[in-house]
Order: structure tokens, then C-alpha cells, then sequence
């Protein structure tokens, strides 16, 4: 493994330049998306983070602003666990949006304090960049602050949407050193089955990309096979919850609105070789005027019928069957279908 020696040290490489300039390039791009509009200031806080400010300022798309601040807290390689603001922030930051950049969140003391100083004047959000972090200081974190869990929830459900949708573990640094708990989505869907039993074939393929080092040298074609089903009409099944939605994942009704859409069109912008002819055929919602619902979830499910037309003994098309939802529904359920 490589060593590096910088006067009477000597440092092993642990993470490659390559990997490094990977994440670097991961969060500018997520700062380009969340921050567009804002103009950030960038902090980056002086002696170790210049370099990383460097990198990350490279891909940084978005208006912005930089400066510096330097705050001591190391005497050669360790923490002496006492803060001294050199250079001091000059710029008004009333109303801005800051981004705290730094090259590693140690013992925490630098961070926390500088986040106190920003805090009196009254900036309009604080973000930080860091490119290390140690897990075990995350574990201090979490203790000075009990609510840091349900903080970092609510974060990860506004920024991503399958999270605040479908839920998620949020177990995201080393060895669990803090965990943002098991979000349960408000939205679940079952495996599809087959209305009738289905016959899978085998196509039988000449493949061109030659899969093995062996090989390579010996062939320019193989033989390959994909699995198909001339035809099969399917029924999944899912859920939304009301109570979960407002409770735990801030899941809207305009979140729901995008998620009839995806499924609508989930193969229109997925097209493959495999399942070139897949379609959604129809969406049936059934909507509560309770947020507790008004009928157990099976009973309207029932509620809907696919059969065969009378004289179709091998269904090959979806014109081949009917469906229908039952007219009279449980008090408080409306049905609306989408095609």
C-alpha cells in the first residue's frame, strides 16, 4: 500500500484520488439541484478544507458566493479541545443560505462552535459539506441531541422522494454510528400475479458481446436465451396510508398525484427487448373520507372483477377480458379508474 512522509510523518493511503473526486463531484451535484435559486455563501473553513473547497467549487454550477474562517482547535495532529477564532466572517449573512465546508468533523468542537457564531446572525439556512466524518463523533452528536434521529428523517423524506413514498432503513454511516431509524412508507404494493396461468418460452438469441476473458479469445459469437410470455394479464395490488403520510413522511397529495402517473406510465420510458409490448392497462383508486379508512382494504379489493369474455378460451389480449368495480360501494368509499 502506498505511504506518504511529510517531515517526520508517515500517512498511508486509505481512499484513492479517484474515489475521492467521485463523492466530490456527488455533492456538488446535489448542491446544484437543492440550492439552484439560493445563491449560497460558501464557508470553507481554513487551514484543512481549502483543498476539498477547491475541488468542490470546480462543479459547482449554481450563482454563488466564497469565503473563508479559520478556527483552531489542533496543536500538530490532535484536538486540544479548545476553539480560537483566528479569522473572523465578515460578510452579512442575514437571510443567506450558508454552506459550512470542511475537510473532516473530528472531535466536533470547530463545527458546533462555528455553528453557534453563525447562528446569532441569523442566516436563512445552514448546510455543511464535510468530506470525512468520523462515526464515532456522530454518536456524541446524537447524544447532546436526542430529536437528531427524526432531524435527519424529516431531511432524508423532503429531499428524496421513494423515501418519503416507500420508506426506507436509514442506517447511512459506519457501523450504525447513527442511525436515522426504519422510516415505514405510507405507500406498499404487492407482487403481481397472473389472472390465468401463464406459459413462459425460451428465445433462443446470437449474442455478439462475448462474456468471459476465455472465451474472447476463441469466439466472436455465443449462444444466449431470454425468457418470455407471449401474453399474461396481471393484478398487483397496493396501499396507501393516510395516518403514515401525515405522521411520518410528509407524503402529499401532490407526491400521490406524481405516483398514479409513474404507475401509469412505469413502462412507457423503460422499454427493453424482454418486455417491449407491457403496458399499464388501468389504474383503479378507491378513495376514504377517513383518514382511518371506511372499509377493510380486502373487501374492496374484492369489489373488483376480471374475467375472460364469453367464448375466450386462451386470452391474448387485454380486449380478451372484462373488467369491472362493483356499484355499490361501502359508505364513504369513492372509486375513480385511470387508464
Amino acid at each position: 500500500m502506498d505511504t506518504i512522509q511529510i517531515k517526520d510523518k508517515q500517512f498511508t493511503v486509505s481512499i484513492k484520488e479517484q474515489d475521492i473526486q467521485k463523492e466530490v463531484i456527488r455533492v456538488a451535484n446535489e448542491i446544484n439541484r437543492d440550492l439552484a435559486g439560493k445563491n449560497p455563501l460558501f464557508l470553507s473553513v481554513l487551514n484543512g478544507s481549502f483543498m476539498f473547497t477547491a475541488d468542490l467549487l470546480k462543479h459547482i454550477t449554481i450563482p454563488c458566493e466564497i469565503s473563508f474562517v479559520k478556527l483552531a482547535s489542533y496543536q500538530g495532529v490532535t484536538s486540544t479541545g479548545v476553539i480560537k477564532e483566528v479569522i473572523g466572517l465578515n460578510e452579512d449573512i442575514a437571510g443567506r443560505t450558508v454552506v459550512i465546508v470542511e475537510d473532516i468533523v473530528d472531535t466536533g468542537l470547530t463545527m458546533q462552535r462555528l455553528l453557534d457564531t453563525l447562528g446569532t446572525r441569523n442566516p436563512e439556512a445552514i448546510h455543511i459539506a464535510s468530506l470525512l466524518v468520523k462515526p464515532e463523533k456522530l454518536k456524541d452528536a446524537k447524544k447532546g441531541d436526542p430529536d437528531l434521529e427524526v432531524k435527519l428523517r424529516d431531511w432524508m423524506c423532503g429531499h428524496y422522494y421513494d423515501i418519503r413514498t416507500f420508506g426506507a432503513v436509514m442506517t447511512t454511516f459506519v457501523k450504525g454510528a447513527l442511525n436515522c431509524g426504519q422510516i415505514r412508507g405510507p405507500v406498499q404494493l404487492s407482487f403481481a400475479r397472473s389472472v390465468d396461468p401463464i406459459v413462459p418460452q425460451e428465445v433462443t438469441i446470437t449474442r455478439v458481446a462475448i462474456t468471459t476473458v476465455e472465451d474472447a479469445a476463441n469466439k466472436k459469437t455465443e449462444m444466449g436465451n431470454k425468457h418470455i410470455v407471449p401474453y399474461g394479464l396481471y393484478r398487483a395490488e397496493g396501499y396507501v396510508s393516510a395516518n403514515l403520510a401525515r405522521k411520518t413522511t410528509g407524503f402529499s397529495e401532490e407526491d400521490m398525484e406524481l405516483l398514479w402517473q409513474a404507475i401509469l406510465n412505469m413502462f412507457e420510458n423503460d422499454r427493453s427487448a424482454a418486455r417491449g409490448k407491457m403496458a399499464v392497462r388501468e389504474l383503479i383508486i378507491f378513495k376514504h373520507d377517513s383518514e382511518i379508512g371506511n372499509a377493510p382494504s380486502y373487501k374492496l379489493f374484492e369489489a373488483v372483477h376480471v374475467s375472460r369474455r364469453e367464448g375466450v378460451e386462451i386470452p391474448r389480449s387485454y380486449r380478451d377480458y372484462t373488467v369491472c368495480v362493483d356499484a355499490e360501494l361501502p359508505e364513504g368509499v369513492h372509486c375513480e379508474r385511470r387508464s
